[in-house]
């Protein structure tokens, strides 16, 4: 896996976004944070929620394939609770970044779930037992880190500024720097016309971004 690391960042939680961390966050190898920040959602690619038992699973497999009024939600509270900090901790990646969406890995005790996330909703795999079938946790990270940015759910609507572009802020890039505690750079966001979408306005905003959605969705 030459692509990604795999930090443990349980004990080191993210300050700027209400001191959350996963159990483990995984970066690019050219994006990793310091060692005394381990935990970056801003950074972060992905992360990874373990729980001992497996009643902590958030949702719960229908006995059959196409099972009518099925609600794979398990309504216990700790699949409440599991369910709700994998929801924050998402709101904390997306919000962080500019995505279109996300991905997370649930495992409760031997069992495991991918979970693709948008602003409309989640996408829950079935379970599976990752100790019996390790090969499909290694064939899903070497997957992730073969996609390009669009794939893992970048915003390419969103760049890089570029010296040109500083230029054009010289009198309020101090202002801006002092305005966002988590600033680390500028980014270019291009937003189109709400009458005429085809017309595109290129606006520079400090990243990471200063607020965040406490949801996911929406």
């Amino acid at each position: 896996m030459d692509k990604l690391v795999l930090v443990d960042t349980h004990a080191n939680p993210d300050t700027q976004r209400d001191s959350l961390a996963p159990d483990i966050s995984v970066y690019a190898p050219d994006n990793v944070p310091d060692a005394d920040a381990k935990t970056d959602f801003s950074k972060m690619e992905l992360f990874v929620e373990f729980k001992f038992a497996e009643i902590s699973d958030p949702f719960r497999d229908p006995l059959q394939a196409r099972a009518e009024s099925f609600r794979f939600e398990n309504d216990s509270e700790v699949s409440q609770l599991n369910r709700g900090q994998l929801c924050s901790y998402t709101a904390a990646h997306a919000g962080s970044q500019f995505r279109v969406h996300t991905f997370t890995l649930s495992i409760c005790g031997r069992f495991a779930r991918f979970i693709r996330w948008d602003r409309s909703g989640a996408t829950v795999t079935q379970s599976f037992d990752y100790i019996k079938d390790p090969h499909i946790l290694a064939h899903f990270f070497w997957c992730y880190a073969h996609l390009n940015h669009s794939q893992r759910g970048y915003d390419t609507s969103v760049s890089p500024a570029s010296p040109e572009d500083l230029q054009q802020i010289q009198h309020v890039e101090k202002h801006l720097r002092k305005e966002n505690s988590a600033h680390r750079e500028f980014r270019i966001i291009v937003v189109p016309d709400r009458d005429v979408p085809k017309v595109e306005t290129p606006f520079i905003i400090s990243f990471p971004p200063k607020y965040t959605a406490r949801s996911p969705f929406g």
